[in-house]
């Protein structure tokens, strides 16, 4: 099995309009260069999330849809623990879907509809919601918890600080490894041209050789031949001789 190493990314991920028909978890058409073992040079691809369409059930609507969703999303489903869950509280930046958005306004406007008609779902239905901004979104009006307080909002901004400062030190450990990839990959050509300039020569000697001899052999055959041709020139020569001796002796008895 042929491992392939990510070299570099291009540009930011592309989301399609299918995107927005679905649940992708945040995934898009990403485009970047990878190299392989075989392979050593750069080669360019686009990596494609791997949708498919799954049956999702909703809680709070009671109903189950068809929905094309990505791994990745249906690992926020289950840490979330429900579609509900997954819909309400993950932020609109990660969603980045109309359809979620649209679910998520059916999910709340079924929430004010079962307040004044069923007390037990409604509460279940609490449960999942989390803050009230949820609900102002979308001009809804739910009074379901009070605000954060300052201390959270305190540790909420430490907490990004400290991911800010993890992402740059991320950012810098991937700069000197695609720096190492790139140092080994033009070892490894400056290694192959040599090899190449080396079994070139070895060839063209080879050829050299294999003429030389074809030409000492064609050289050895014209002298062998010639050689044959002169015996047999010398052996002629009695016989002609014997034969005009006897003619001469047959006129010379008339």
């Amino acid at each position: 099995m042929v491992r392939a190493i990510l070299l570099s990314i291009l540009r930011a991920p592309y989301y399609p309009p299918a995107s927005q028909k679905g649940l992708w978890g945040g995934e898009g058409v990403v485009s970047g260069y990878y190299t392989t073992k075989r392979r050593k040079h750069k080669i360019k691809r686009k990596w494609h999330p791997n949708v498919q369409t799954m049956k999702l059930f909703s809680d709070i609507l009671d109903q189950t849809l068809r929905v094309p969703t990505t791994m990745s999303a249906l690992k926020q489903i289950e840490r979330a623990g429900s579609l509900d869950n997954y819909i309400l509280r993950t932020p609109d930046k990660q969603l980045n879907s109309e359809f979620a958005f649209d679910l998520r306004k059916k999910i709340l406007s079924r929430v004010i509809y079962l307040k004044k008609r069923d007390v037990r779902k409604y509460q279940k239905a609490m449960d999942n919601l989390q803050r009230k901004r949820d609900a102002y979104q979308f001009n809804l009006t739910l009074a379901i918890e009070e605000e954060p307080t300052k201390a959270f909002k305190e540790q909420k901004l430490q907490i990004r600080e400290i991911k800010n400062e993890m992402n740059e030190i991320k950012k810098n450990i991937g700069i000197c490894e695609w720096e190492i990839l790139d140092a080994k990959r033009r070892s490894v050509t400056e290694k192959e041209k040599y090899l190449r300039k080396k079994a070139q020569k070895f060839w063209m000697e080879k050829a050299r050789k294999k003429q030389l001899k074809q030409a000492a052999h064609a050289r050895a055959v014209a002298r062998a031949q010639e050689s044959l041709e002169d015996e047999d020139e010398e052996s002629a020569e009695p016989e002609r001789k014997g034969v005009w001796n006897w003619i001469k002796s047959i006129f010379s008895r008339k």
